[in-house]
């Protein structure tokens, strides 16, 4: 009795036309076959050779070699042209081999660009694209390590290439990730998006009601990129501190009163302000 084989081949970065014999082989049961490639051994060595059946795998061969339990001490793989022999044939045996080989050109570089431009939050939209080079069977991005979905305002491309911003919001400033993977590796990229917005949720930290003596610490905080200028004003008057800190050395009874914060971005435009009143301890 005879085993039937026949086989398909896939190479990647190459053309894999002509690399395999027209039509099947067969061999006798118990016997051995051979299935040669016309390949002809590269200069570098491939990065991966693999044989498969009914989709399980008999071997793949990258730095090492992972052999299917049931083909152990059965097959002998050449690495220089991707030939298989297969030993003590069984019935079971018959049917369609496929051959994936990876020559070292194969290899997978991979960016991301966008567009070189200035985007501020609600005004400006953008998209991010990976592009990559060689085998690639999958495409995800992530955003500052995490699974990047789609919403209102992030869609794909169908092929999961390209990312689209649009609008831009505050919560899409930070790192893109991009992992692309073939069958034997994946490569991951990392690109920094700037998104300018802000101020935003402006606040002011500090003792209130205080009694008269040490003075004390104000502090203003403000979301914002970049970060935002700042600048005071006391009962509606000018004091020429222009940091986040307005530090009141003493307090005396003019020390109380209406304390103005106001944030401003130079790059969206924006400004913000927030009024602590300092009270005497003891009033309201």
């Amino acid at each position: 009795m005879e085993t039937c084989i026949f086989w398909t081949a896939v190479i990647l970065a190459s053309s894999g036309e002509g690399i395999l014999p027209q039509g099947p082989v067969s061999g006798a049961v118990a016997g051995t076959v051979r299935l040669t490639t016309t390949v002809t051994p590269p200069v570098k060595p491939f990065l991966s050779v693999s044989w498969s059946f009914r989709e399980a795998n008999v071997i793949t061969s990258t730095s090492k070699n992972v052999t299917g339990p049931q083909y152990a001490g059965r097959i002998f793989l050449d690495r220089a042209t991707g030939s298989l022999e297969l030993r003590n044939l069984g019935l079971e045996d018959s049917g369609e081999y496929t051959v994936n080989i990876i020559p070292d050109g194969g290899k997978t570089n991979v960016s991301i660009s966008s567009p070189s431009a200035v985007l501020i939050e609600d005004k400006s939209s953008t998209n991010l694209t990976c592009e990559a080079s060689g085998n690639i069977s999958s495409t995800v991005w992530m955003k500052d390590g995490r699974p990047l979905g789609p919403t209102d305002r992030v869609t794909f491309s169908e092929d999961n290439g390209t990312v689209f911003l649009h609008p831009v919001h505050s919560s899409h400033h930070g790192a893109y990730q991009c992992r692309v993977s073939n069958p034997i590796s994946s490569v991951t990229v990392e690109h920094d998006l700037v998104v300018n917005f802000g101020p935003h949720n402006l606040s002011i930290v500090g003792p209130s009601p205080v009694s008269p003596g040490p003075g004390v610490a104000l502090q203003c905080i403000a979301a914002s990129v970049p970060p935002a200028n700042f600048s005071w004003t006391f009962n509606g008057n000018e004091t020429h501190v222009n940091s986040s800190l307005y530090i009141i050395e003493r307090l005396e009874a003019e020390s109380f009163g209406n304390y103005t914060c106001t944030a401003r971005n130079t790059v969206t435009m924006m400004e913000n302000s927030t009024r602590p009143d300092v009270t005497r301890g003891g009033r309201s």
